[in-house]
């Protein structure tokens, strides 16, 4: 498996002063209403922009794709439908600990998330995933 990080400008988590952080994964909700012309919004549960943000301002201030990367990092993104993504997504936090079991950052204050189906941990099949498709994609170029 290969270990992707993006750098995301504008993150509580960050510890610098403009807010960058390197996320191995982060989660967002862009919503867009049907039957309306309006901006899709943003819902970044980790962002200091305003909530939500509107998707232009958010692609711009936090993904700053204008921004030259240093090769070691991609930009890789994986859209799940929500109502597919609420059913299905587990995360019990394992990822967030080292070999010991002690926590590398502080969770979360809400629940881990448990799937429809008791499921308990399954990033690594979203992380997989991207991968496989990125390195083929990667291989090709």
């Amino acid at each position: 498996m290969h270990d992707f990080l993006v750098p995301l400008w504008h993150q509580n988590a960050s510890h610098r002063a403009d807010g960058v952080i390197l996320w191995d994964y982060h989660v967002i909700c862009v919503q867009r209403k049907k039957e309306s012309l309006s901006s899709p919004l943003v819902w970044d549960l980790d962002s200091s922009l305003p909530f939500p943000s509107s998707l232009s301002s958010y692609v711009s201030a936090t993904i700053r794709p204008s921004f030259q990367l240093f090769a070691d990092f991609q930009r890789f993104f994986r859209v799940v439908h929500a109502p597919i993504f609420l059913r299905s997504f587990a995360s019990d936090r394992r990822h967030m600990k080292d070999s010991l079991g002690k926590w590398i950052a502080k969770p979360p204050p809400y629940e881990p998330i448990v799937a429809e189906d008791g499921a308990v941990h399954n990033l690594n099949e979203y992380n997989e995933i991207i991968a496989a498709r990125a390195v083929n994609e990667l291989n090709r170029s």
